[in-house]
C-alpha cells in the first residue's frame, strides 16, 4: 500500500493506493489536518525537486502538480500522443509525446482567479453585470481550451482534469477523457519509478 500527497495551490489532497489501483483519496482542509495526516502516515510521499520522474523534457520550475498530471496521463495512455488540461487556480495546458517526451505546456489564469479580478476592479455591479461578467470568463475559458484543442493532431488523446474540468467537458464537443484523480495517478507512478530506482 502507498499514500501519495497533492500539495496544491488552495488544498492537500491525499490518495490511497494498492499497487496501481486507488482505494481511498480525500482533501485535508488546513495545515493542522496535514500535520494530523503526516503523523499518522509519516511514509506518505511527497513530490520533490530531487525526486527522479520517469518523463522526459521537463525543466528544472515546472510545477510539480504539472509533472504528476503528465506522469498520470502517460501512465493510464502509454504510447499516445497526450493534451493534458488541469483547471485549477491556474489552467495549465501540457502536451506529452507517445515517447514519453513533455514537448512544452502554458499557464492561463484560473476561473476563480478570473473571477475575482474582475469582481474586484468594477465597483458597482448590478445583476446583469454579475451575469455578464461569468459568461465572459466561462466562455472567454472555452474558447481559449477549443483554440489549443484545434490545433492539435487528431490522434491525440485529451484528459482533463481538476476541479472545473467537469464543467468544461460538458461545453466542449471533443472526445475527452476527465480524470479528477490523475495527479494522484501521477504521483503514485512516480513513488513506485523512484522506488526502483532506489533499489538499482
Amino acid at each position: 500500500m502507498r499514500v501519495v500527497l497533492d500539495i496544491g495551490n488552495t488544498r492537500v489532497k491525499y490518495g490511497v493506493f494498492e499497487d496501481d489501483r486507488l482505494v481511498e483519496s480525500g482533501v485535508l482542509e488546513d495545515g493542522a489536518d496535514v500535520e494530523a495526516f503526516m503523523r499518522q502516515r509519516p511514509d506518505a510521499f511527497v513530490l520533490t525537486r530531487e525526486t527522479e520522474v520517469p518523463l522526459r523534457g521537463t525543466y528544472p520550475t515546472m510545477g510539480l502538480d504539472r509533472i504528476a498530471g503528465c506522469v498520470g496521463a502517460l501512465a493510464l495512455y502509454p504510447e499516445r500522443e497526450l493534451f493534458i488540461v488541469d483547471f485549477g487556480t491556474a489552467i495549465t495546458f501540457d502536451r506529452v509525446r507517445r515517447d514519453g517526451t513533455f514537448i512544452g505546456g502554458a499557464i492561463s489564469p484560473g476561473m476563480g482567479m478570473r473571477l475575482r479580478a474582475l469582481n474586484e476592479l468594477i465597483e458597482t455591479q448590478s445583476a446583469p453585470t454579475r451575469d455578464a461578467i461569468e459568461h465572459g470568463v466561462v466562455d472567454g475559458i472555452t474558447y481559449e481550451v477549443e483554440g489549443y484543442l484545434h490545433g492539435l493532431a487528431a490522434d491525440t488523446t485529451v484528459i482533463f482534469t481538476g476541479g472545473d474540468a467537469d464543467l468544461f467537458a460538458k461545453r466542449i464537443k471533443n472526445t475527452i477523457f476527465v480524470l479528477p484523480e490523475l495527479v494522484l495517478v501521477g504521483l503514485n507512478r512516480i513513488a513506485a519509478y523512484a522506488s526502483s530506482q532506489d533499489n538499482l
